[in-house]
Parts: C-alpha cells; sequence; structure tokens
C-alpha cells in the first residue's frame, strides 16, 4: 500500500492508534519521510520519540491537554474551535515557536468533531489572526454515507479558502475512502487498519 502511494505527492500519515511503539520504529527506520498521527494526548505520551516534527496529533483535543502537545508534535490537525486555537498560541508562545495547524471541519454526519461547515469560514479567519500558530489547511472525517458528495463539498470550502488565505493541506481520507479522497484533491491521507491492520 506503502508503495502504491510513495511519488504521488500525497502526504502519507500513519494512524498509530494501538501501534506498539516498537512496530512504529520499525516503520520510521524503513520510511523515513512518514508521519504519525495519533488520536489521544496520552497514547502518544507513551510511544513518542524524537523527532517532533514526525508526528501529528489527529483526534479531538481538549484545552487542557494543549500544553503536553506543544512541542511534541509537528501539526495539530484537529483544531475546531476558537478558544482550542488561542490556547494552542498561548501554549506555543510559551515555547517561543509557530505551531502549525489545521481547522477540522465537521460535515454534519454524526461527526464528533470539527467546526460545523457553516462556521468554518468565520473559524478561519479568526485563527489566522493569531501570532504563535499557522493555519495550514483542513481535516475533514469523511461520512461512511454519502463520502463521495462530502469529498466534493470539502473541495469547494478548501478552494474557497484558498482563495483567500495560503492554505496547501487538505486531510481527507482513511483506510476506507482514500480512494474517493484522493479524487478530490486530497494532499494528506491518515491511514491506519490499510497498513497497520485491522486493530481492536
Amino acid at each position: 500500500m506503502l508503495a502504491e502511494l510513495v511519488g504521488t505527492g500525497v502526504r502519507l500519515t500513519l494512524a498509530t492508534k494501538t501501534v506498539p511503539q516498537e512496530m512504529l520504529r520499525k516503520v520510521a527506520d524503513r520510511y523515513p519521510d512518514r508521519c504519525f498521527g495519533e488520536n489521544r494526548q496520552q497514547e502518544l505520551a507513551s510511544k513518542w520519540f524524537a523527532p517532533s516534527g514526525r508526528w501529528r496529533f489527529i483526534g479531538r483535543l481538549q484545552r487542557n491537554k494543549v500544553k503536553f502537545l506543544v512541542g511534541q508534535v509537528g501539526m495539530i490537525e484537529s483544531v475546531d474551535s476558537l478558544e482550542l486555537a488561542r490556547e494552542i498560541d498561548r501554549q506555543a508562545a510559551k515555547h517561543d515557536l509557530i505551531m502549525p495547524i489545521l481547522v477540522e471541519v465537521n460535515l454534519g454526519e454524526e461527526q464528533k468533531g470539527g467546526v460545523p461547515y457553516e462556521e468554518a469560514q468565520s473559524l478561519v479567519d479568526s485563527v489566522s489572526s493569531l501570532p504563535n500558530v499557522r493555519l495550514e489547511g483542513l481535516m475533514v472525517v469523511l461520512p461512511q454515507e454519502g463520502a463521495e458528495q462530502a469529498a466534493a463539498k470539502t473541495k469547494r470550502i478548501y478552494d474557497e479558502l484558498k482563495a483567500k488565505y495560503p492554505l496547501h493541506v487538505l486531510s481527507m481520507g482513511m483506510s476506507g475512502d482514500y480512494e474517493i479522497a484522493l479524487r478530490y484533491g486530497s494532499t494528506e491521507l491518515r491511514l491506519g487498519s490499510k497498513i497497520f491492520g485491522q486493530r481492536s
């Protein structure tokens, strides 16, 4: 699977939920350009190894966990509120760094995280003014039903925002829908079971 996508210009972020550190180190040695995406802060802390730029946080994030991630991950992909973005900005300022982020968009199909589609423009406007975060794009979880329509909808809002802001990341597509995501211009895939097999 990795071999199929090497050279396409699409970044592969390997979703590491429940995957032991020993296996990740082997992957890191074999594929030095791959990123790891973790859903939970505590699990990330238990398996983290340098460099920080190799890791991305891709799960729902509580504000009280931000202080444990800034400086430990190269990007936070799941920013879904201005309050969360402001906390990331505050913690990044403490470390004297600029934290790359993505705004997660909720398409309304019973997805737990993400800013509602209708509010994405407003959040992007607000986040873009924060001095210690750098907005690089959007992240979305496609629904199981209607993934094609959701991908098209996401691409439309991404293109609209890209015309106004210097966005270059569209993180869309997981193991079950990555082919659809690629058809609609995804620049990053978050693959777990397709790489590591089914997990409990």
